[in-house]
């Protein structure tokens, strides 16, 4: 006997995340290039520079919608953001961006998604929020150590759930949807 098996339902790698602008997207591209330059590594291109707030992974695309719910019940005040720094992630051999000084209600925005994904019953990553912006993967040697001369100052004031789709050449990042910080 031939039992039909249920078609298995689609999914998508998904994430929560803060985007910069394309102008502090391209600075921050042309730094990582540099760096890249005598470092080896593969600097992110400029339209995948983001903040991630929440990694999700592969989730049903009927659990979408569920998602959206969560961002849009969340009620966080915009903040600003201040590239300053770089850091280096050995194990991972990636180099990043991030803030001296974090502000609270990022802290706040990241730690309610986690909380609410949770309580949903997404799988979300364990750790602690890290505020960090990737810049360089696969980095051969680590960078000498180097003023972080873009400085970039953020006003955020939105955040967005973005699926990635791997390929060949990293991935390609695609906005489902957005909400506005107006807490």
């Amino acid at each position: 006997m031939n039992a039909a098996m249920p078609a298995r339902d689609e999914t998508a790698r998904v994430f929560f995340a803060l985007w910069p602008s394309t102008s502090q997207a391209e600075t921050l591209h042309r730094f990582a290039l540099e760096l890249a330059e005598g470092s080896g590594g593969r600097a992110m291109r400029a339209e995948t520079l983001h903040l991630t707030l929440a990694f999700i992974g592969e989730v049903p695309t009927s659990r979408l919608a569920n998602l959206a719910e969560i961002a849009a019940n969340l009620c966080i005040r915009p903040f600003h953001c201040r590239l300053d720094r770089c850091g280096y992630w050995q194990d991972k051999q990636l180099l990043w961006a991030g803030c001296q000084k974090v502000d609270d209600n990022l802290v706040r925005l990241a730690n309610e998604l986690t909380s609410a994904l949770r309580v949903r019953g997404f799988p979300v990553e364990r750790r602690p929020f890290q505020a960090h912006m990737t810049l360089i993967r696969k980095l051969r040697i680590r960078p000498s150590e180097r003023p972080f001369p873009p400085r970039i100052d953020w006003l955020c004031d939105r955040f967005c759930l973005v699926q990635s789709e791997l390929q060949r050449g990293g991935a390609a990042y695609r906005t489902l949807a957005s909400w506005t910080l107006a807490g």
